[in-house]
């Protein structure tokens, strides 16, 4: 059977075995192409899993702020022991609708803040803004990545974040000067209100870079800004009156803390330190370590 197209006679039979001898060919070469191919990503994989051994995570000049890790997230009623009740300091819990009181508390306490010091809102705004860059790097990268700039009437992110910066860093700074639960009208709060501002203040997730503060402080004496710190955590530790001020004369000479509850930690180790200063911290050269039992009910203990 023939047809004809352009004068033409085309064997159908014949373009058929045709077809089917370059479907033969067009398969052989694609299972060629993906073998290559397997055997390529199959190197790729090797070469990556060679040079796994020397990856590291990112070296960073000091720890960032960052939110809980993920399998602590998860413990059922751990929550409260990292979310703000009244303040958010900060961009981990910036804006969350039940925080709106805080907000207006810290404009009030930022406010403040400035009026006490002999400088001007502008210039010590500028000293956030100048470092802008240097400052976002204390943070985790994805902390900012949410800051809607525009709903809130800033003309980019880092405007939003200098501004946010700003007023809960100069906030913290009144917190820590005049934060006192037997003078709860220093900062124009009840006292039920500032028990809970001085908690959310210590939250790893509400924490602020000791540079920020630093910033803030101005061309005052930086000694007097760890003493005041000091002075905050006073009424967080077990230490005696005779004890603190020995405690606040070593801790001056010592590294500056990355932020307000990192200088906490180094109170609780001092003291820890203090409280055990026999040689016995180390046996054979080597770190002697606290082992800690948990009370298990007999119902659920093997016997």
């Amino acid at each position: 059977m023939s047809g004809e197209r352009g004068g033409k006679g085309i064997n159908v039979g014949s373009t058929t075995e045709l077809e089917l001898t370059l479907n033969r060919y067009h398969t052989a070469y694609t299972e060629h192409t993906n073998t290559m191919s397997g055997t390529s990503n199959l190197k790729e994989r090797f070469t990556q899993l060679q040079g796994a051994k020397e990856r590291s995570e990112p070296d960073h000049a000091c720890p960032r702020i960052q939110r809980v890790a993920h399998h602590l997230r998860d413990r059922k009623d751990f929550t409260k022991h990292y979310t703000p009740k009244l303040v958010s300091m900060g961009p981990i819990h910036h804006g969350e609708p039940k925080l709106r009181l805080g907000e207006h508390y810290k404009q009030m306490w930022a406010s403040t803040y400035i009026h006490t010091k002999k400088i001007t809102f502008e210039t010590l705004h500028e000293n956030v803004a100048g470092k802008i860059k240097y400052l976002k790097g204390l943070f985790g990268d994805d902390l900012f990545s949410f800051f809607h700039y525009l709903n809130e009437g800033f003309a980019s992110t880092d405007e939003m974040i200098s501004w946010t910066l700003f007023v809960d860093g100069c906030a913290l700074l009144q917190i820590l000067e005049h934060a006192k639960l037997e003078e709860p009208e220093k900062m124009n709060v009840k006292v039920d209100q500032l028990v809970l501002v001085m908690q959310d203040v210590l939250l790893m997730e509400n924490q602020l870079p000791y540079p920020l503060l630093k910033l803030l402080w101005g061309d005052q004496e930086e000694g007097k800004l760890i003493e005041i710190m000091i002075d905050y955590l006073e009424c967080h530790h077990w230490a005696t009156l005779k004890d603190h001020i020995k405690l606040k004369d070593k801790l001056k000479d010592q590294p500056k803390p990355f932020h307000l509850l990192d200088l906490q930690r180094n109170i609780i180790l001092h003291d820890a330190r203090e409280g055990n200063p026999t040689p016995n911290n180390q046996t054979n050269g080597k770190p002697n370590v606290m082992v800690k039992y948990r009370y298990i009910p007999r119902t659920h203990a093997c016997v």
